[in-house]
């Protein structure tokens, strides 16, 4: 199996490209240019900054023993592709929390799905340089670069 194979075939990816392409369709059915375009920048951007500080608090620090125990896993072996995504159910409890979030605060189907399409397009592309980065992959472009990601692995699990 090349990396490509493994990569898309693992549970994880697969529900969120499945999610994406419904986002896509959502997105495309409630289209509104510049309501559509802030709602897909908006979800990229809270999607990347709530990413951020999930793992670098919450995972490290004050996580639910579940999440905490399966990450520190993924540190003790961090190229053991059973340990570098969490369970598609964690992907689907960050969808269940972030619909309902956005429904209350948006009320808006454009913004609102553009915003979850965002969310899952760029979430798809942090998993891939993820892989990438714990991977002996040679991505095709520069975008997959991922030495930020493997410069802040190398702090301490315990942290």
């Amino acid at each position: 199996m090349n990396y490509y194979e493994e990569f898309y075939n693992h549970p994880t990816v697969r529900f969120n490209v499945n999610m994406s392409f419904i986002g896509i369709a959502l997105t495309c059915i409630y289209f509104d240019w510049i309501r559509t375009s802030i709602g897909f920048i908006l979800g990229v951007v809270l999607f990347a900054v709530f990413e951020y500080f999930a793992h670098r608090y919450v995972y490290h620090h004050y996580a639910l023993t579940v999440l905490r125990k399966a990450h520190l896993k993924h540190h003790q072996d961090p190229e053991n592709i059973k340990h570098l995504f969490f369970s598609g159910s964690v992907g689907l409890m960050y969808c269940l929390i972030l619909t309902i979030l956005l429904w209350l605060v948006v009320h808006d189907l454009s913004i609102g799905t553009a915003m979850l399409t965002g969310t899952f397009l760029y979430y798809f592309y942090t998993q891939w340089r993820y892989y990438v980065a714990h991977r002996p992959v040679t991505p095709g472009t520069a975008f997959a670069d991922s030495n930020e990601h493997t410069n802040y692995s190398e702090i301490k699990s315990n942290e």
